[in-house]
């Protein structure tokens, strides 16, 4: 088996690259098809914690925002993973994006909150080579803003 290494440099990331085989011998040479191969990384770590819509968070939903601006690794976006614990501090569970690509940069949960209750979230991105590492850890209450007196 023969090897060739080619070193790329950052500049190089997000571009798309050709190549082909070729294999000589005493009688003649033959050509592999020609192939072609992204190079890229997965997505940069979301700098920033999601945060909470005021506009749409109340004591039974909450309006979730994120940065969509993230470091992508040089091959498109596919899908942001918004996660959320259920207010005890157990586990986090995907909300949305995990199953199908989600490509929004918020979301509305309105399936079992609590008023007063303390929400943990966190999200991450996806291109086509995988997942990134989390955002920071937000938290968010559900609860309305109480109205002037």
């Amino acid at each position: 088996m023969r090897e060739h290494i080619v070193e790329f440099s950052e500049s190089d990331v997000g571009k798309t690259f050709r190549f082909k085989l070729r294999s000589v011998n005493e009688v003649g040479s033959t050509d592999s098809p020609i192939g072609s191969q992204l190079l890229a990384k997965t997505p940069d770590a979301p700098s920033s914690a999601p945060y909470s819509d005021e506009s749409i968070t109340t004591g039974n939903k909450l309006g979730i925002r994120w940065d969509a601006e993230v470091e992508n690794g040089g091959a498109s976006i596919l899908s942001y993973s918004l996660e959320m614990d259920d207010g005890t501090g157990d586990d986090f569970i995907a909300v949305v994006g995990l199953e199908s690509d989600y490509l929004l940069d918020s979301f509305t949960v309105a399936r079992d909150i609590k008023q007063g209750t303390l929400y943990r979230l966190r999200y991450r991105c996806r291109n086509s080579i995988g997942w990134s590492e989390y955002s920071p850890i937000a938290f968010i209450l559900a609860a309305t803003a109480p109205s002037a007196p």
